[in-house]
């Protein structure tokens, strides 16, 4: 389905563009290479992930790329045709008329970054497969699901006393030393995972009620972060149960008939949860505000934040797009290079000290780390136009897939739990694109796969383990 959609999102965009654009011939001979290339390039991706065969892991790590491109950059480009003014960049960084001028060639390299990050991932030597089918064995529902609740516990307490990984507040630091970082890395993806690991198991023991009480435990970890103005992880936490549920619909050999009827509840639930969060989103920010201004309570952050004119007269469907920072972010990250607004070394762009210019200077100090990007593709370009893009994202492709192809083969973890934490590692990869810092994002997978590793084994045990474990248990016989 995903290859005919590949089809069907750039013939219809290049179509709009085309009629509504009014772009000269040389423009519109820059979009369609960029729309071919970017097109062709997503196809074979996709086909290689559909393929079960050696390699097709490396096709499925494409797939949030290939969807994230479709949105940020392509989709977002075809929409500026009627609604450029209402992109987050128009008028602070750039206006109207500059954006829609600078479009064409913005998108032709950023043509060039997708590209390169896919042929490196597609390319990358250590080919691997993934098997979808879930393996039979040992699920610990409870006893994680117990154990989620003190994480959620104590993950609250370390927002709300010492602001760990609390948008715009400078954290208090533990009298350990790096220990106030390593649990704000924490407590970001590897949360996202174990939040999601007692729901997993769930759905692969088949009991309905376990699977209810853990999805209520899941959307509270997302709900913690709501609280302390992070929007991204409810986001996160409905792409996560469509993933799952999509893996169990493939690799479930046993109770399919009862996963369905599970499935289709979920679906509803999440369908109805979805529109509610869409409709409340263009509030979140004011509920954040609201709790930094002394409301003590989420109903008193909700009231306030219903008042406010400004939220009200804001489309929550535009402010949740113009999260998925993409062309429209580059493109003013264009004209300020040419400009020279910009003086970047290499560890400036890679060590976040870029991004955090790019935030104080030009958005007011906004929190870089979950407000609105110059994306990784600006950094790049800032950096060294052209030949840092190529070089930059064919970097990126190949760690991307060295990353999950040590994740695939490292010996020790349960296969099943590997399959939980996939989509998780998706979103880090799509994350990064959309302009994270590249050395907290390495700092984080550093911390983030042990801790997967360790809450795997703990989580399930397969059933050539048990039986293992059995075989070289001592038997007692009774003496003649």
């Amino acid at each position: 389905m995903l290859i005919r959609v590949n089809i069907v999102v750039h013939l219809f965009f290049f179509a709009v563009i085309v009629a509504f654009s009014g772009y000269s011939a040389f423009d519109l001979t820059q979009v369609l290479v960029g729309f071919l290339m970017v097109g062709v390039t997503g196809h074979s991706a996709l086909v290689l992930s559909s393929r079960q065969r050696r390699g097709n892991g490396l096709g499925a790590l494409t797939i949030g790329l290939v969807v994230f491109f479709w949105l940020a950059y392509t989709a977002k480009f075809g929409m500026a045709m009627f609604i450029a003014d209402e992109y987050w960049v128009v008028p602070h960084l750039i206006d109207t008329v500059s954006l829609l001028r600078v479009l064409p060639e913005a998108y032709f390299l950023s043509m060039i970054g997708f590209v390169s990050v896919v042929t490196a991932i597609i390319a990358f030597p250590l080919r691997h497969s993934i098997d979808w089918k879930l393996r039979p064995g040992k699920a610990r529902v409870l006893g994680m699901l117990l154990l989620l609740c003190l994480g959620l516990v104590i993950k609250y307490f370390l927002k709300a006393r010492f602001f760990l990984a609390v948008p715009g507040m400078d954290p208090i630091q533990l009298p350990i030393p790096y220990l106030s970082g390593i649990l704000a890395l924490l407590l970001g993806y590897a949360m996202l995972f174990f939040a999601n690991v007692p729901l997993f198991l769930a759905l692969f023991t088949g009991n309905r009620w376990a699977v209810f009480v853990t999805f209520l435990a899941a959307m509270a970890n997302a709900g913690i972060d709501l609280r302390f103005g992070s929007k991204d992880t409810v986001m996160f936490q409905m792409t996560m149960i469509v993933a799952y549920l999509f893996m169990f619909r493939v690799g479930l050999e046993s109770g399919r008939a009862k996963f369905k009827r599970t499935a289709r509840g979920m679906i509803i639930i999440i369908g109805v949860l979805g529109i509610g969060l869409v409709s409340a989103y263009k509030y979140m920010n004011f509920i954040r505000f609201a709790f930094f201004h002394g409301a003590t309570s989420i109903a008193d952050a909700i009231s306030m934040a219903a008042q406010s004119d400004v939220a009200t007269s804001r489309s929550s469907l535009i402010e949740l797009y113009n999260r998925i920072t993409g062309i429209e972010a580059f493109s003013a990250v264009m004209q300020m290079a040419e400009a020279r607004l910009f003086s970047v070394s290499l560890s400036d762009m890679l060590s976040g000290n870029l991004m955090r210019a790019f935030s104080d200077m030009f958005l007011g100090g906004i929190d870089t780390t979950s407000a609105f990007s110059m994306t990784l593709i600006g950094s790049w370009y800032a950096y060294g136009r052209i030949s840092a893009i190529i070089g930059g994202f064919l970097v990126t492709g190949g760690l991307f897939a060295a990353i999950q192809t040590l994740i695939v083969r490292a010996p020790g973890a349960p296969h099943n739990m590997r399959l939980a934490f996939l989509p998780v590692y998706w979103i880090m990869c799509v994350q990064l694109m959309l302009g994270g810092n590249p050395m907290i994002w390495l700092k984080t997978i550093i911390v983030t796969l042990p801790f997967v590793y360790f809450i795997g084994r703990l989580a399930f045990t397969t059933t050539s383990r048990l039986h293992q474990t059995t075989l070289t248990q001592p038997r007692l016989t009774r003496s003649s």
